[in-house]
């Protein structure tokens, strides 16, 4: 008897929970809960400790967000924010604000550890290779761009990284020619047959059918030349597992940055995982284009402290670089420092002049400190003037552009 009036009595509590559990007040709590959820992870930020340049050649250090879905903000030292529009951006480098190690924070050290280049300079980063032929190049993306799967024709990829690859082994392989870049940095010339059970597969006019074990013994597949992705596109967005994708906007959204590459279609990643935004399209002008500049442009790859930059100009001393700007352009951009080649003995110091005036001189520079950037802007006036002092090593201007006055 006792036992039916407890078991009447615990169903009699379920059927009040149940109801209570539907009732409007409870579905009310319910839902506003989870919208709040939703739109706390619309909004949620990632912050960054950074540096963000814009085309007018402003710099502003200290911690970074996407502010909007179009915008950063940055917090600077100083405790003072400003707001960055990406149509106004000129590079935003950064790294999580929780990171414990910056090893991965700087774009230049990141190295594509598995991927495909196109022949436009874009990337992305693989888990596997499903087919590798003359036709055909289809492969599964890293989780970090989304996963699924890619396919590209074979006639517009440039080159097929198989492990990472330093700059110092591709700039070295040959100009124009297809083949392999081996372990040690020797180069086998051939024809592409197919990437198929771990080995690439290649014809050799000399040495005939070839084959090399990924990833081992062979590093890339070279198939064409790749040109820069800053070109065309307005924007480039490198990310840290060696992804480099450019489109015309950068969209984000619950924590995620978004991009129309040309190659690739619509990528999104996660925001923690962007290293890097720079602008790119028709207003940079690279400073070695400029007359007067082509003979200090160097030939080769400059190594610097931690950068190997795509573009160097040295400046000498007693040998200063002159450039008539007959008011065409907004700014000027770079990072200066002394080549690690030169023996840390004695420091140097850049100096840049406008119109005559002094409007930047670094601290002094050895081979072991690290780049410093330079955004001087350059709004109607008529001449640049880049020198070092007397007595120091020559400095190279890394990457250097001229952003042209934007059209009205």
């Amino acid at each position: 008897m006792n036992t039916d009036k407890g078991s009447s009595k615990l169903r009699h509590r379920f059927q009040m929970m149940a109801r209570n559990l539907w009732s409007p007040r409870s579905l009310w709590f319910s839902l506003h809960f989870l919208i709040c959820v939703h739109l706390c992870s619309s909004v949620a930020q990632t912050a960054f400790a950074g540096t963000v340049t814009t085309l007018d050649g402003r710099s502003f250090e200290g911690e970074v967000k996407f502010d909007t879905r179009t915008a950063l903000g940055v917090v600077q030292k100083n405790g003072v924010g400003v707001r960055v529009e990406l149509d106004k951006l000129l590079r935003a480098t950064f790294e999580p604000v929780s990171s414990k190690s910056t090893e991965a924070s700087r774009s230049h050290e990141i190295l594509l550890a598995r991927g495909i280049v196109t022949a436009d300079g874009t990337a992305i980063a693989v888990e596997n290779f499903l087919k590798v032929d003359k036709q055909t190049v289809r492969v599964t993306k890293s989780d970090t761009v989304g996963g699924g799967e890619a396919t590209l024709r074979a006639d517009r990829v440039a080159r097929i990284v198989l492990a990472p690859l330093p700059d110092e082994l591709l700039v070295a392989a040959p100009a124009g020619k297809s083949g392999v870049i081996l372990d040690g940095g020797d180069f086998a010339e051939g024809e592409l047959v197919n990437v198929d059970n771990g080995k690439v597969k290649l014809n050799s006019i000399l040495f005939g059918p070839q084959s090399f074990e990924c990833g081992t013994r062979a590093l890339a597949v070279i198939l064409r030349p790749a040109r820069r992705p800053d070109e065309s596109a307005r924007l480039v967005m490198t990310l840290a597992d060696g992804s480099v994708l450019a489109g015309d906007a950068i969209t984000t959204e619950r924590g995620r940055a978004s991009i129309d590459d040309s190659s690739f279609g619509a990528v999104s990643a996660p925001i923690k995982d962007v290293i890097e935004i720079r602008a790119g399209g028709e207003r940079l002008v690279p400073l070695e284009t400029v007359k007067g500049v082509a003979s200090a442009a160097a030939a080769g790859p400059v190594p610097l402290f931690g950068l190997t930059p795509a573009h160097a100009v040295a400046v000498r001393a007693g040998s200063p670089i002159a450039i008539d700007l007959d008011g065409k352009y907004e700014s000027f951009i770079a990072r200066v420092g002394v080549p690690l080649a030169i023996a840390p003995a004695r420091p140097a110091r850049v100096v840049l002049l406008v119109d005559g005036v002094e409007r930047f001189r670094s601290e002094p520079l050895t081979s072991v400190d690290d780049p410093v950037p330079v955004a001087v802007s350059l709004k109607g006036t008529k001449k640049l003037e880049l020198r070092v002092d007397e007595g120091g090593p020559a400095v190279v201007l890394a990457d250097p552009v001229l952003v042209t006055v934007a059209a009205q």
